[in-house]
């Protein structure tokens, strides 16, 4: 299916991507002001919907607006409209704001559907971005993306797949695309979630399934033993090695990374 041709969801409605339309004053193109999850669908089955719903409805109050319910049979019938009863597809869902007066309110609520090529437990090398990454909001996932884009685009240009963030004082927070975390001496070791970054789904699922010990830290990349085991995670990619940081070299452990695929093969 070609994307123009593909189904989308708008404000109640189904239409064919190529004829759906957003007003231009809408402020989510105008000024990033909304919020997104991003959920995988594997072989027509989404995965952790309820958790991307009550992470979008939380994020679009703590940004001033409310999102009503979103009924998961309109998602089932974006699905079937899409044929997407195979493989692995993208289902984005959007939601902006609008204003009214001095009150905010809802604008409009998107959901898109794209097949997504997925490499399973693929290795990844990362760069390490430049530049301290704090952002007020830095907790929502918001569709003011910019910087993210920026810091993915910084580790192309490396020949990265994805930039490693870091705060003011170096400690470490995300990927510009994922969480990280990292596995020494049967511990598994998590960014501080009293720091500013994103919170992603399926970091928290994974957090059920580890069978180590988990510890909240607040380290810099000097802090992390080179013998560690270090993962980046996202709900689309699932879980993937990371290979290096810039110049460093990390760690292989073939048999948790056994173990850990287990585990994801066990409940996906």
């Amino acid at each position: 299916m070609e994307s123009s041709d593909s189904w989308v969801f708008l404000d109640g409605q189904y239409k064919q991507q190529a004829l759906a339309v957003l007003p231009v004053a809408d402020r989510g193109f105008q000024f990033g002001d909304g919020v997104f999850t991003t959920v995988r669908v594997s072989h027509g089955q989404p995965e952790l919907l309820s958790s991307h719903l009550e992470r979008l409805y939380r994020h679009a109050e703590i940004v001033g607006f409310t999102i009503p319910a979103i009924n998961v049979s309109a998602i089932e019938m974006l699905i079937a409209l899409n044929d997407a009863k195979q493989g692995i597809w993208r289902l984005k869902i959007i939601a902006t704001a609008s204003e009214e007066g001095s009150r905010r309110c809802l604008g409009h609520v998107l959901m898109t559907l794209a097949p997504y090529k997925w490499q399973p437990f693929r290795p990844v090398r990362l760069a390490l971005f430049p530049h301290p990454m704090e952002r007020p909001l830095a907790e929502v996932k918001s569709l003011s993306y910019l910087d993210y884009l920026y810091a993915e685009r910084c580790a192309l240009q490396q020949g990265a797949d994805e930039a490693l963030l870091c705060g003011r004082d170096g400690v470490i927070l995300e990927t510009n695309r994922s969480n990280v975390f990292w596995i020494h001496e049967s511990t598994c070791f998590i960014p501080d979630e009293r720091l500013p970054y994103l919170k992603g789904v399926f970091l928290q699922y994974l957090k059920t399934l580890i069978p180590f010990p988990i510890q909240s830290i607040q380290a810099t990349l000097d802090a992390v033993p080179r013998t560690a085991n270090l993962f980046i995670c996202n709900a689309m990619t699932h879980l993937r090695p990371v290979l290096s940081i810039g110049e460093l070299i990390f760690k292989q452990n073939v048999e948790i990374e056994g173990m850990l695929k287990r585990c994801l093969e066990s409940e996906f």
